[in-house]
């Protein structure tokens, strides 16, 4: 996957992030506070809603376009693994985006440079590459008579 088509996936996630309520209800609720201590010690519980229709096309763009493994599991894991990776580094981005009601995307909200800082984060990121695990089958042996 090239620069661009990682950018696509970018702007589409973006996109389709709203800090108020859709008609599909899709949300993600997290606590962002400093990374080093424990979500239950205080931060700032932010709500972001993702529309469906919009996200669809950076979900089927990641699948098409990703690395093989993706394209065997569900759809509904590609759109988790996006909304992850969105609220996972929205301190980044987040600056006057917290308190925000305003009925536009998050993409019309931040910077060029903070796009270019998220599509530099998502080639970094473990969605492009596969889980290493280890799957053992059991051998079990067929007597025949």
């Amino acid at each position: 996957m090239n620069a661009v088509q990682m950018r696509e996936i970018i702007v589409g996630l973006l996109a389709a992030t709203y800090n108020t309520v859709g008609e599909d209800g899709l949300a993600s609720a997290f606590i962002l506070g400093r990374r080093d201590r424990h979500p239950a010690l205080g931060g700032i519980s932010v709500t972001l809603f993702f529309r469906r229709k919009k996200l669809m096309p950076a979900v089927m763009k990641l699948r098409s376009l990703g690395p093989p493994h993706l394209r065997y599991l569900p759809l509904g894991h590609s759109f988790e693994k996006l909304r992850s990776f969105l609220t996972d580094r929205y301190h980044l981005v987040a600056g006057n985006n917290i308190f925000s009601r305003a009925e536009t995307s998050l993409l019309e909200r931040i910077s060029k440079e903070q796009v270019d800082l998220l599509v530099d984060q998502f080639a970094e990121s473990d969605i492009l590459t596969p889980p290493l695990e280890t799957c053992l089958f059991p051998l079990v042996t067929i007597q025949m008579r």
